[in-house]
């Protein structure tokens, strides 16, 4: 296979930012599904977008269980489109991560992964973690285990908080 040389004005280019659209309608749809399946609440709101900021978040929606220990969700809509999940305290998964052609992430991976992690933190098979030097998370999904953790440096948000671990416990299920 011939070597193919590295079209670098993909990195900045963005040709379709609407093929991640699904993303979206899949964060939404799993909101849906959370709610019906667990004991569980919603509550959407509506921040006011930074015009300062390449990307802003349109919609907000915090889905919590009030199983004691259990993680919150929170998905953020953004305008490019995309979302913004968060997990616990720490964690923050973007998709898409990037967005521009030469990365070419594909929805369907990113739906997929979105379904993945929220299934595993729903099911209590998930961690996030804090030392003095490290933030990090991580899960065991059917397909394996996956961990992810970032160095403290500077003025990390995180920074000087004390140090702990939390295994997220399992949403109940909703009563038929």
């Amino acid at each position: 296979m011939p070597f193919e040389p590295i079209d670098e004005e993909a990195y900045g280019r963005i040709t379709n930012p609407e093929r991640y659209a699904p993303v979206v309608e899949s964060a939404r749809a799993i909101v849906e599904l959370l709610v019906d399946r667990h004991v569980a609440t919603a509550t959407a709101e509506h921040p006011t977008p930074d015009p300062d900021q390449r990307v802003s978040v349109v919609e907000r929606i915090v889905v919590r269980s009030p199983e004691p220990g259990s993680a919150e969700l929170r998905f953020e809509i953004t305008d490019f489109p995309g979302v913004y999940l968060h997990v616990g305290q720490l964690a923050r998964f973007d998709l898409p991560h990037c967005g521009c052609d030469a990365c070419d992430e594909q929805p369907a991976e990113l739906e997929r992964q979105l379904a993945e992690i929220v299934d595993v933190v729903v099911n209590g098979r998930s961690t996030e973690f804090l030392s003095p030097t490290h933030v990090g998370f991580r899960y065991d999904a059917d397909r394996g285990s996956t961990s992810s953790e970032s160095r403290l440096l500077g003025d990390h948000p995180h920074q000087g908080m004390p140090p702990f671990e939390t295994t997220f416990m399992r949403w109940p299920d909703r009563e038929s």
